[in-house]
């Protein structure tokens, strides 16, 4: 078969291959490609570590009506992988794919479609209009054109989707070319999203009551305890360059006003955790390709020996997944989107996310380092200026494991994978450095006159 793995490649490894994986699309899915074409221009979108040595993968591919389908593998070395017969026949629907469920790699691999999620299995009925126009009738009156009857022309759209944990779906209705509902439906596989909208509830009226005024979470419509649904309007968006100076800086004011928030019941994100998480990665990374595993594993050592150096004394209420994509702006209005890992831990978890990714869009749209830099001091600036004093050396650890781990998700990736290396070269130098100090990186310091931040 014209999908067998080249013997000098590992199963997992093959699965990042753009090429391998059209001929295991072509020859796996039980899709009439006559009629549609064959898959084409496939891409790696996303992948992440599964089980103790294995691999879970998002492939994204197009066919001839123009359309680009999305569709999930999860592979293991030696496990065989169960794959239960889907309740419908695959088919292609508005754009997406929908009823696969099968094997391939001899049952060591399984594909298939979000709503063939064994543990998501509520999936199928949050994805399908007749069930949620329903639904939608029931839990809002804005739901609701105005004579009370159910929502027409609904479309449930998959906004994001991690195998096995969670769902998030667009519900909106365009009866006259003006979408009339925006409502967002937050699916898990346990009853967290009952206290997600407890919780969101509780963050607005903090920020009222502080007074930021300017700064949401998404506001709660209500929760659905059958289908583990938590409800929210939808938040309007303004897309803008992550590196825009202004936009940076509304962000970093906003993080300033989350890590103030109470943190009372929140569960503790320690050092810990994150070391836990650098080894997940480096693991994986090494599953992959034992060669550069060597290097990797020499930059895991050292980011590994900060974590001593690292002062837990000073904790605040942290976001924990906070990146440019999760701040949207409204006119001079801030919303932050979830919220569903909240913490307890240190303030550095979140700026060292989060310049990390200012850096990933920089090199993505063909910036330099010295350009990110700037923003980079200037965004630490503008937040202790909002809040409290930030630990050079903790940002240094943070940022460090944040580069590394924003590394390794993103070296397969098709649209993003040529930034990794330089992820993971500013993550040694910040290493050898102990500091965070933007004007002492070496690509940097020929700049630094040039960039008024420093």
């Amino acid at each position: 078969m014209t999908s067998r793995i080249p013997p000098s490649e590992s199963t997992l490894i093959a699965a990042l291959r753009p090429e391998w994986a059209q001929n295991v699309l072509a020859e796996s899915l039980p899709l009439d490609w006559s009629r549609v074409g064959q898959p084409a221009d496939v891409r790696i979108e996303r992948y992440w570590p599964s089980g103790d040595e294995g691999l879970s993968v998002e492939w994204s591919f197009g066919l001839d009506d123009g359309c680009r389908y999305h569709v999930y593998a999860t592979m293991g070395l030696a496990t065989v992988v169960s794959a239960d017969a889907a309740a419908v026949a695959p088919r292609l629907e508005h754009g997406s794919l929908r009823g696969v469920s099968v094997r391939f790699l001899d049952g060591r691999g399984r594909l298939h479609s979000p709503d063939c999620d064994t543990r998501l299995t509520q999936l199928p009925n949050c994805l399908s209009a007749d069930v949620m126009a329903g639904r939608l009738k029931q839990l809002s009156a804005d739901a609701t054109r105005g004579d009370g009857t159910p929502p027409v022309s609904l479309r449930c759209q998959l906004m994001g989707y991690r195998a096995g944990r969670r769902a998030v779906v667009r519900y909106s209705v365009d009866p006259q070319g003006d979408a009339a509902v925006d409502i967002v439906g937050k699916m898990f596989h346990d009853d967290r999203g009952s206290r997600l909208v407890d919780l969101h509830t509780q963050l607005n009226e903090e920020f009222a009551k502080q007074g930021a005024t300017w700064l949401h979470v998404p506001e709660p419509v209500g929760y659905d305890a059958e289908l583990r649904m938590a409800w929210f309007s939808w938040a309007p968006t303004v897309s803008v360059e992550s590196s825009n100076v202004d936009r940076v800086t509304q962000a970093t004011r906003a993080l300033a006003w989350i890590h103030k928030t109470s943190s009372d019941g929140l569960p503790e994100f320690a050092v810990e955790n994150e070391r836990a998480i650098v080894r997940r990665w480096l693991k994986l990374m090494t599953l992959l390709d034992g060669v550069r595993h060597q290097s990797l594993a020499a930059l895991a050592g050292k980011i590994d020996a900060m974590a001593e150096a690292v002062d837990e004394a000073e904790l605040c209420t942290i976001h924990r997944d906070y990146y440019p994509s999760q701040v949207v702006f409204h006119g001079d209005d801030v919303t932050v989107l979830d919220i569903d890992t909240l913490a307890t831990g240190s303030r550095c978890v979140d700026l060292g996310n989060y310049l990390a990714h200012l850096f990933l869009s920089e090199l993505d749209r063909g910036g330099s380092m010295a350009g990110w830099a700037g923003v980079a001091d200037e965004c630490l600036r503008h937040y202790e200026s909002f809040g409290a004093a930030v630990s050079r050396s903790e940002l240094a650890y943070y940022l460090s494991t944040s580069l590394f781990r924003v590394g390794a998700v993103h070296f397969y990736r098709t649209a993003s994978g040529h930034c990794a290396e330089s992820l993971w070269r500013v993550a040694d130098e910040l290493v050898s450095l102990g500091t965070f100090d933007p004007c002492s990186w070496s690509d940097t310091k020929r700049s630094c006159s040039k960039v008024s931040t420093c």
